[in-house]
């Protein structure tokens, strides 16, 4: 029994990190490309509707909302970076988990306050009606898929490593 390499004792668990790591590719791709898309329209009876890309919400927002689309660029980068870096060692270390992780869960915040800040905005003039494009969904599940890269990469590694040491 214990000499069969197929048998659950003598088998290596199987690590899904590079899989995981590709989930946040994924992500990073999607961010990119919907920032560029349209993510929101606003339309009102007396007034013509309005549709605001990612990058356009700059436009409307004062203080850190002119440069929220270029941070959201930033974090996807970082990222990439960290998937790169992932990809080329083989494993994950544990930084790197984290790193997903922060730069997923930011990237959520920003996207969100980004979203409710010109919505906000909007709905205090004549525009009555909002409705949200296909951008703003693909960045915020985008910036999810980072997030959730990370999570289970901790989650493989920190398995692997109780296995190890019980």
């Amino acid at each position: 029994f214990m000499d069969n390499p197929s048998s659950p004792a003598t088998r290596k668990p199987v690590s899904h990190t590079k899989w995981w790591v590709g989930t946040a590719v994924v992500g990073v791709i999607l961010v990119l490309i919907n920032l560029a898309s349209p993510w929101i329209t606003f339309s009102g009876k007396k007034v013509t509707s309005q549709t605001i890309s990612g990058f356009g919400i700059a436009g409307h927002i004062s203080g850190i909302g002119k440069i929220a689309p270029y941070l959201l660029i930033f974090l996807a980068v970082v990222a990439f970076c960290l998937a790169v870096y992932a990809w080329i060692r083989k494993h994950s270390p544990y930084q790197v988990n984290l790193g997903f992780i922060t730069t997923g869960c930011l990237g959520l915040f920003l996207s969100l306050w980004q979203i409710s800040a010109i919505r906000n905005q909007f709905l205090e003039g004549d525009y009555t009606t909002t409705q949200y494009h296909i951008g703003m969904w693909g960045s915020i599940l985008g910036f999810f898929f980072i997030t959730l890269s990370g999570i289970m990469i901790l989650r493989e590694v920190s398995a692997t490593f109780h296995s190890r040491s019980g």
